[in-house]
C-alpha cells in the first residue's frame, strides 16, 4: 500500500500548487478534498472490505467484479454475459443521458479491458466486439451537436480558431508556453487570465504545465505512471488465484489501474492536442472532490 500512498501523495502535491496558482479559493477547496479523501481513506480501511460485500448493491463496481468471479465456478451461459453488459452499462447510459459522452465512455473501456482480463469466455467478446465494430459508425448520428463538432475541430483544428476549436488550440498554447521550468506558481497568464477555460479541470494539467514547465509535467506523468503500475504489479500477484476472493483482488485492482489508465491517457491527450476534447479529469490533478474521494476508497478497498 505504501507503493500507491507514496506517488498520491506527490500528485496531491502537485494538484495544491496547481490549484492555489490558478486561484488561491480553488487551493483551499482541494485542501478539503484531499483531507475528505484521506479521511475516507482511512475510515473505508477500518470498516473492511467484507462490509461492502455483504451490502454488495450500493457498490457498483465491487457488485460487477464480484459478480464475474462468483460465477466463474459455474457455466458461463449467453444470459449470464448478457446480464453483466446490461449491469455494467446502466451507469453509462445514465452518464450519456447528461450528456457526458467522455465520461460515460471510460465506463464502456473499463468494463472491455476488465471482460478481456475475466474468465469469460472469449468467443462472446469476439462476438460483442464485431457487433460493436458495425455499430459504431452509425453512432455519430446519435452525437449531439457540439459532440460533432469537438471530433471536427480535432480533425481540422484551424477551422474555427475562435469556436469549436478555441478550448484545444488555448491549452496547447498554454502547454507550449511553460517551455522548461514554467513561469512561476501563481505566474501563468493564460490559467490565471483564464484565457484558457476549465483552467482547473479538464485542463489542468496545461495550467499546471505553464506554471511548472515540462519538468513539472514530467514528474506529474511519473508519478502517475509509478502509480499505475503498482496497481497492475499488485493485480498480478492475484492472477493465478482460483478462489472467489483472491480473483475480487484481481478484478478490483485491474478496474481501478484501467480507470486511471483511461483517464490519465485521455486527459493529457487532450491537454497536447492529440485527442478530442472530452471533458474528462486528471486523477488527483484536476479540482473536484467527488473522484478524489472515490479513489481513495477504492485504495482502502484494496488495502482491506
Amino acid at each position: 500500500m505504501t507503493s500507491l500512498l507514496i506517488p498520491s501523495f506527490f500528485l496531491w502535491v502537485f494538484s495544491l500548487f496547481n490549484q492555489f496558482g490558478i486561484k488561491p479559493r480553488f487551493g483551499m477547496s482541494q485542501l478539503g478534498y484531499i483531507v475528505a479523501g484521506v479521511v475516507a481513506f482511512f475510515i473505508i480501511k477500518r470498516i473492511g472490505r467484507r462490509f461492502f460485500i455483504a451490502n454488495i448493491k450500493t457498490i457498483f463496481w465491487s457488485f460487477f467484479a464480484l459478480l464475474i468471479i462468483r460465477r466463474t465456478r459455474y457455466e458461463m451461459t449467453p444470459f449470464f454475459y448478457i446480464s453483466v453488459i446490461f449491469i455494467a452499462l446502466l451507469p453509462a447510459f445514465i452518464v450519456l443521458r447528461q450528456p457526458d459522452l467522455g465520461n460515460a465512455s471510460v465506463f464502456v473501456g473499463v468494463l472491455i479491458f476488465m471482460l478481456l482480463v475475466s474468465d469469460i469466455p472469449k468467443r462472446y467478446l469476439v462476438v460483442s466486439g464485431v457487433i460493436l465494430f458495425v455499430l459504431l459508425p452509425f453512432s455519430w448520428f446519435f452525437l449531439h451537436d457540439y459532440q460533432q463538432a469537438r471530433i471536427l475541430s480535432f480533425i481540422q483544428p484551424h477551422s474555427d480558431t475562435q469556436g469549436d476549436a478555441y478550448n484545444m488550440i488555448q491549452a496547447i498554447i498554454t502547454v507550449g508556453s511553460g517551455q522548461f521550468f514554467g513561469k512561476g506558481l501563481g505566474l501563468g497568464t493564460q490559467s490565471r487570465l483564464f484565457f484558457l477555460p476549465e483552467n482547473n479541470t479538464d485542463f489542468a494539467f496545461s495550467s499546471l504545465v505553464e506554471q511548472f514547465g515540462f519538468l513539472g509535467g514530467f514528474f506529474v506523468l511519473a508519478f502517475e505512471f509509478i502509480l499505475i503500475s503498482m496497481l497492475f504489479i499488485r493485480a498480478y500477484k492475484f492472477i493465478g488465484g482460483n478462489d472467489s476472493d483472491t480473483r475480487y483482488k484481481y478484478l478490483f485492482s485491474m478496474g481501478l489501474a484501467f480507470l486511471l489508465c483511461i483517464q490519465t491517457g485521455v486527459n493529457i491527450g487532450m491537454n497536447l492536442g492529440l485527442l478530442p476534447i472530452a471533458g474528462i479529469a486528471l486523477p488527483f490533478i484536476s479540482y473536484g472532490g467527488s473522484f478524489f474521494v472515490a479513489l481513495c476508497i477504492g485504495f482502502a478497498l484494496l488495502k482491506s
